[in-house]
């Protein structure tokens, strides 16, 4: 059980690091991603951010991981019906579109 809870947190941080650094490099245009990363447990400073707008859960793996990333974030995780197969209709999509250009 500790071994699995310590999966899904190091999962749910890369995803909270991946989000910040987007709305940071996105919004800001600067590279945050070493800083996020060092910033965690600087023996000095403790950083928390807040995310101003939803989370949407998409994949078979949201419902377990996004909690905690909105939880850490201070936001709300949106799901929407049918979000556990989200992944594989875009990726089913995707290649019928490439084969439909293929001929």
């Amino acid at each position: 059980d500790e071994f699995c809870e310590k999966v899904i947190d190091a999962a749910a941080r890369k995803i909270e690091q991946a989000i910040l650094a987007h709305v940071i490099r996105r919004e800001l245009g600067l590279s945050m991603s070493d800083f996020l990363v060092k910033s965690r447990n600087h023996r000095f400073l403790t950083i928390d951010f807040s995310l101003k707008l939803p989370i949407i859960g998409i994949g078979a793996a949201a419902r377990s991981l996004l909690p905690l990333v909105g939880e850490r974030l201070k936001t709300e995780v949106v799901f929407p019906e049918h979000h556990e197969v989200g992944n594989a209709i875009g990726s089913l999509l995707i290649a019928l579109e490439d084969k439909t250009e293929r001929g």
